[in-house]
């Protein structure tokens, strides 16, 4: 590998510069002895619009992705933001995300994505 480097010193740098990261948070609402055990990350539905059903609030989550947006093609795409967004949800138990926003801000190399999101319970 160290030779690859000493001869294409370039490489390390596109490495570097196309370099995608994503983090996730989540903020329960609830009283830890009222916590739910986590669910699977499959199994959490990203809800549209109304939801007509009773449900229980059970926290706020957050998913975040960085990407240069020199190299796009590795940018920071839909399907691993919501990933992120439902392993979240799942951590506090909750079977459905409501309230979906998206934002996102540039700087000249880089480009930050967010969506936000309520974590709830059937």
């Amino acid at each position: 590998m160290l030779s690859i480097l000493k001869k294409a010193p370039w490489l390390l740098v596109a490495a570097t510069l196309a370099c995608t990261t994503y983090t996730g948070g989540n903020f329960p609402l609830q009283p830890a002895q009222q916590r739910r055990a986590a669910t699977s990350a499959d199994s959490v539905q990203l809800v549209q619009g109304p939801v007509d059903r009773t449900y229980v609030v059970v926290g706020k989550v957050h998913a975040h992705g960085r990407c240069n947006w020199f190299f796009g093609f590795t940018g920071c795409g839909d399907e691993q933001m919501q990933k992120l967004l439902r392993e979240e949800a799942a951590r506090l138990g909750a079977t459905a995300i409501i309230d979906i926003r998206s934002g996102s801000f540039s700087r000249f190399e880089w480009s930050d994505v967010h969506l936000h999101g309520t974590a709830i319970a059937y």
